[in-house]
């Protein structure tokens, strides 16, 4: 999904600041609806995470010895993965 996100922003006309150069992939009658798709895109994606870490934690609760250890490792990435998304869009209203 998000391939589809991106791949739908790039027709999109650029955004301030960079408004003045023309972006030659644009199509500007297709801007509504792409804005549309990819913010559904979006919502998508970030529902699916969520779906994805409810199945770690059920595999989890049933998981027993060397399975569990495992698990606990890839948890531990998500985990990571998940801090580094917050601090990025943390970032997003400072324009970083």
């Amino acid at each position: 999904m998000p391939l589809l996100a991106l791949a739908s922003s790039a027709l999109l006309p650029f955004e301030p600041p960079y408004q003045s150069i023309p972006n030659p992939l644009a199509v500007p009658s297709l801007a509504g609806p792409l804005r549309l798709v990819n913010g559904l895109t979006w919502a998508v994606t970030g529902l699916s995470v969520l779906v994805a870490a409810g199945s770690l934690v059920v595999r989890f609760r049933r998981a027993r010895g060397l399975e569990r250890q495992q698990l606990r490792w890839l948890a531990y990435g998500a985990a990571l993965t998940g801090m580094a998304v917050l601090a990025l869009v943390a970032l997003i209203p400072t324009g970083n």
